[in-house]
């Protein structure tokens, strides 16, 4: 009996060590002011375009990426937030450059996501991608920055050079999240089940 109680003893000790203290997003938005867009269309030449379920405003012009999931640690404030399904599309001509499923990591203040290009130069379509890399930085004041990724990735298909570090615009983060679990009561609720159990094995005996 003191060897049970003992292995219960360590099983709710982990338990308690190994408890994960975060909170689901659920939903809302992220709003993107496209303050690059003047040097985008009027001085580089690109089309910009949402794709998937993202929309763009015209006000701005501001582009709204749905958010689909994600967590917030309770305890330190660090986000992920997942907005699968959606992006941007940077084109010129026949060639396209689609940024999609941003990923927000609040904790290395970088915006990861899959990059798709779709070259057709020469009169064949060749598309490429390049999966969870990252695509944007941003400051304490979200404004978001290419990263070098992104940048040679531009550069690659349009042929302009030195983008590494161009602010791409200004982020509004709006979460909607679920309502946490306290750690007190899922400790007590694993202590009610080990009594529940002891109780029926002592019934049993």
């Amino acid at each position: 009996m003191t060897r049970t109680f003992g292995a219960l003893g360590v099983l709710l000790a982990l338990c308690c060590t190994f408890s994960v203290h975060a909170v689901e997003v659920i939903g809302n938005e992220t709003r993107v002011e496209l303050t690059s867009a003047p040097t985008l269309i009027g001085t580089l030449g690109l089309s910009v375009q949402p794709v998937g379920i993202g929309t763009l405003e015209a006000v701005g012009p501001t582009a709204v990426f749905p958010i689909t999931g994600g967590s917030v640690d309770d305890m330190s404030g660090a986000a992920l937030v997942e907005h699968d399904g959606s992006g941007l599309v940077l084109s010129a001509g026949r060639d396209s450059l689609a940024l999609l499923n941003f990923l927000i990591d609040t904790a290395q203040s970088t915006i990861f996501g899959d990059a798709v290009v779709i070259d057709d130069t020469n009169g064949t379509i060749e598309a490429s991608a390049l999966n969870d890399v990252p695509l944007f930085t941003f400051n304490a004041g979200l404004d978001l920055f290419l990263t070098g990724a992104a940048a040679g990735a531009i550069e690659s298909l349009f042929g302009v050079p030195g983008l590494t570090g161009f602010e791409i615009g200004t982020a509004q983060l709006d979460l909607a999240t679920a309502a946490p679990v306290p750690l007190p009561g899922a400790v007590w609720l694993f202590g009610s089940a080990v009594s529940l159990l002891m109780a029926r094995r002592g019934l049993a005996a």
